[in-house]
C-alpha cells in the first residue's frame, strides 16, 4: 500500500514537471487516499500488536486475536464462549476447524494428539499457517462437537473452536 501511494507522489511529480497538471492532481489525490489507508491499517496492527504482545493477555487480546484469525464469528464466540452446539453427532466425512489464537508447532503437535485421541477420529492434521485442524469421522462413529472442543481446551483453556465444517464445503451441520 506504501509502495503504490509513493509511486502515484512520483508519477504525480513527473506529471507535474511535463505540464500534465490535471493528472498530477488526481494521482497526488490518489497517493493521499492510498498513504491513508496505509496508515489505518500499519495503526490497527501496531495496537494490535502491543495489545496482543507475545502472550495473550485479557479477553480483548482474544477478540483481536480471533478478529484477525478468523473474523466476526470467532470474535463473538471469544467474548462470549459458549460451546459448540451438540445437538447430534458428526456424519462420517472430512472436517476442518479453526483455532484461535494462532496454532504454533508445539501446540499443533498437542492439538494433534488430544483430536486424535476422541473416538472415532482419525488421520489428524495441524496446519500452524491457517490455524486449522483437519480431522475424518470414521463411518459409524458416533463424534459430538463438543468432545473434539474438550479436546482442544485441554491442550489450551484459552483457546477458540469453530463448529466443525465439512471440508470442500461451507456447510457448518453436514448431518442436518
Amino acid at each position: 500500500m506504501l509502495k503504490w501511494a509513493i509511486v502515484c507522489f512520483i508519477l504525480s511529480l513527473v506529471a507535474g514537471m511535463l505540464g500534465f497538471t490535471q493528472v498530477s492532481a488526481d494521482l497526488a489525490g490518489i497517493g493521499k487516499v492510498l498513504f491513508f489507508i496505509f496508515l489505518f491499517f500499519f495503526l490497527l496492527f501496531l495496537v494490535g500488536g502491543l495489545l496482543l504482545g507475545r502472550k495473550v493477555a485479557g479477553k480483548l487480546g482474544i477478540v483481536l486475536a480471533a478478529l484477525f484469525l478468523g473474523g466476526w464469528r470467532m470474535a463473538l464466540q471469544a467474548i462470549d464462549p459458549a460451546p459448540v452446539p451438540d445437538s447430534q453427532s458428526i456424519a462420517a466425512g472430512r472436517y476442518m476447524i479453526t483455532i484461535a489464537p494462532g496454532i504454533n508447532k508445539d501446540m499443533a503437535s498437542r492439538l494433534q494428539k488430544a483430536v486424535s485421541n476422541v473416538n472415532g477420529v482419525e488421520d489428524v492434521e495441524t496446519k500452524t499457517l491457517d490455524g486449522t485442524i483437519h480431522f475424518k469421522v470414521k463411518e459409524g462413529a458416533e463424534v459430538r462437537p463438543s468432545e473434539i472442543q474438550k479436546a482442544v481446551v485441554k491442550v489450551d483453556p484459552k483457546a477458540v473452536m469453530t463448529t466443525p465444517i465439512l471440508e470442500n464445503s461451507l456447510t457448518a451441520n453436514p448431518g442436518l
